[in-house]
């Protein structure tokens, strides 16, 4: 079975394509109310505020006690090299071998997984 979309007599689709035509404008028209939505979001900054807060999971005192680790070895700062940007600044003496904030780890056992780009290799072995 054929059927003619709208306002166009010269093309003619299955009822599949047409299904995916409708599916697609479906998404489009969804995909532009959600970046208005977006933009409206990021200039209200109470509303910014109350979507971070639903990311936060509260935590009581006995819980923080227990498992909580106190980061004030580093504080986030500007860096006073011009071209270097933002990081992090230590703002007490740390040792070699102190533990400088805790960062959990993912083993990955095939390191070819990693690269994110392909190497070349001129005549003289150098990395291009």
């Amino acid at each position: 079975e054929m059927i003619q979309v709208a306002g166009d007599t010269t093309d003619l689709f299955s009822p599949r394509a047409a299904m995916i035509i409708k599916n697609l404008e479906h998404l489009n028209d969804t995909l532009d109310e959600f970046m208005q939505g977006f933009k409206n979001l990021t200039t209200d900054e109470s509303k910014m505020k109350e979507l971070a807060m639903t990311t936060v999971v509260k935590r009581d005192m006995n819980w923080i006690r227990e498992n909580g680790v106190c980061m004030t070895k580093i504080k986030p700062d500007t860096s006073t090299i011009t071209i270097a940007g933002r990081g992090a600044f230590a703002q007490v003496n740390i040792e070699k071998g102190d533990i400088v904030v805790p960062a959990p780890l993912l083993n990955i056992v095939d390191r070819d997984k990693m690269i994110m780009y392909e190497e070349e290799y001129n005549d003289d072995d150098n990395y291009e």
